[in-house]
């Protein structure tokens, strides 16, 4: 795994929820895999992506793993320092998983402070909107008031105004983020609208 800056053609980041269901034959999954393969095609294979993922349980895993699949560098993205963040997983498996897929990342970039949280969630939400083509966002479509949630980082695609995270984040800016939605189930949500 690398510090340096990677280049790509095109520039993948993913948002999502942490508790969305995705049960075996779900197709969630192979609609990630389809956008995926579509890009890479796109852009001449899939060496001219990166995707940048912070490696939350839940959609950031699934869409990491599929990444792997189809040899798609990946960018860990941390919202905070690495000692800070693994307390956000449970000891055993949920940070074991996080670990194991740090160790697959090309690259990691991480703050060197942490801001107080919501905000460094925020601030992470900031940062994948202004340096990425593509926010893939695997999200039931339901706004709500959670900062740096799904939904803040959705609505901060839509209309990316006044976006400074106050983070030094070693990629240019780009114009505007294309938003590729993905409609989820979320665990207790009950049954999704249409």
């Amino acid at each position: 795994m690398t510090h340096e800056v990677p280049h790509a053609d095109c520039i993948v980041a993913v948002t999502g929820h942490r508790d969305s269901v995705l049960e075996p034959g779900d197709d969630v999954r192979h609609k990630v895999q389809s956008i995926l393969e579509k890009l890479a095609a796109k852009h001449g294979g899939a060496e001219h992506l990166l995707m940048l993922n912070a490696l939350a349980i839940g959609a950031d895993r699934l869409v990491f793993d599929v990444a792997c699949e189809l040899h798609i560098p990946t960018m860990a993205v941390l919202p905070m320092p690495l000692a800070d963040y693994e307390k956000d997983f449970t000891e055993g498996e949920e940070r074991d998983g996080l670990h194991r897929r740090l160790a697959k990342c090309a690259h990691l970039w991480q703050p060197e402070t942490a801001l107080p949280r919501p905000q460094c969630y925020a601030a992470l939400g900031a940062t994948l909107v202004r340096h990425a083509h593509i926010l893939l966002a695997l999200w039931d479509g339901l706004e709500d008031d959670a900062l740096g949630g799904t939904a803040d980082v959705v609505c901060m695609a839509k209309s990316p105004v006044a976006l400074h995270t106050g983070i030094c984040f070693p990629f240019d800016i780009v114009a505007g983020v294309e938003l590729v939605h993905i409609d989820v189930k979320r665990e207790g949500a009950g049954i999704q609208q249409e």
